[in-house]
């Protein structure tokens, strides 16, 4: 988010959450931004899945970053309500299995956690015990298991801090959009 370009770029696709990263040395968001041609990644949904409100939200953002560098006249630069930009500590968000065995997500994704609360259990089947990932702050799942199998040590969800203000702008905007969908 240093980079101006890049800045308008990812403010104009109006997501929710941006992660402010350079990307790996070859990645191509961090080539063709040294290259001079300002480049995010926008990562949505789940991998080898065709999900239509989620390729209609790409569209979306996609227009509204043409329009914000005047590609398009036709529409307007969207605001998606609200907003949090996370570091380059993110991967520090990442929630990991303490135990293996079968996970039972109790949130999915998008799901605003408090913190201390169950956000999975992770039970093994040959076993009688199991353990239970909570969240260790208040936050946005911003990315959730697919696969139900986890070893110790695996990824099982992406928890994304958010601030008071952000908590609060996040509950004002779904409460605004559950009474226009009324």
């Amino acid at each position: 988010m240093d980079d101006e370009g890049v800045s308008r770029v990812a403010n104009a696709f109006a997501s929710h959450v941006i992660i402010d990263s350079t990307g790996p040395s070859g990645a191509l968001r961090r080539e063709a931004t040294a290259a001079g041609v300002p480049t995010v990644t926008v990562e949505m949904g789940e991998a080898h899945r065709f999900q239509r409100s989620l390729i209609h939200r790409a569209l979306a953002g996609t227009l509204s970053v043409l329009n914000e560098f005047g590609a398009r006249t036709d529409g307007v630069v969207s605001w998606p309500g609200w907003r949090t930009i996370i570091g380059n500590d993110y991967e520090k968000t990442w929630l990991r299995a303490d135990v293996g065995g079968l996970v039972e997500m109790h949130h999915g994704r998008s799901a605003l956690v408090e913190a201390g609360e169950r956000i999975c259990t992770i039970t093994n089947p040959f076993k009688r015990e199991s353990g239970a990932i909570r969240a260790p702050f208040t936050g946005l799942l911003v990315g959730v298991l697919e696969n139900p199998l986890v070893y110790p040590g695996n990824p099982v969800c992406h928890l994304v801090e958010l601030d008071e203000p952000t908590r609060h702008a996040v509950r004002m905007h779904r409460s605004s959009q559950s009474e226009q969908q009324e």
